[in-house]
């Protein structure tokens, strides 16, 4: 959204919902329900529908699923809610509504723990 031309620009998904990695318009989501800023050209976002965590590279328009593992865990998380990330936007803090966690996300390697549950 730029504020003073009050102009928004839709930055990822295309047309209805559905899970797939690509660029701006072929890129789809199903329920994103949270952002979070991970630097200057990358936002986190919550893709609740899908149970995944997604990565979207402004500069580039590319939207990437990022693989998330723990061990002792399912691979995907649950219905995702909140998201953070700390200051150095390497870790991402996240809800998980349906399991009713916390996590902690390492965002290079996609490893997790849970802080909560």
């Amino acid at each position: 959204i730029a504020l003073r031309s009050r102009q928004v620009d839709t930055l990822a998904g295309g047309s209805g919902t559905g899970w797939r990695d690509g660029t701006k318009g072929d890129a789809l989501l199903n329920r994103p329900t949270a952002v979070a800023v991970l630097s200057r050209s990358i936002l986190a976002v919550s893709d609740s529908g899908n149970r995944a965590l997604r990565l979207l590279h402004i500069d580039s328009g590319r939207l990437e699923t990022l693989n998330i593992h723990e061990q002792g865990a399912a691979k995907h998380h649950y219905w995702l809610g909140g998201l953070v990330s700390d200051r150095s936007g390497e870790t991402l803090y996240l809800t998980d509504v349906e399991m009713n966690k916390v996590k902690r996300v390492h965002v290079a390697s996609g490893k997790s723990s849970t802080l909560i549950s």
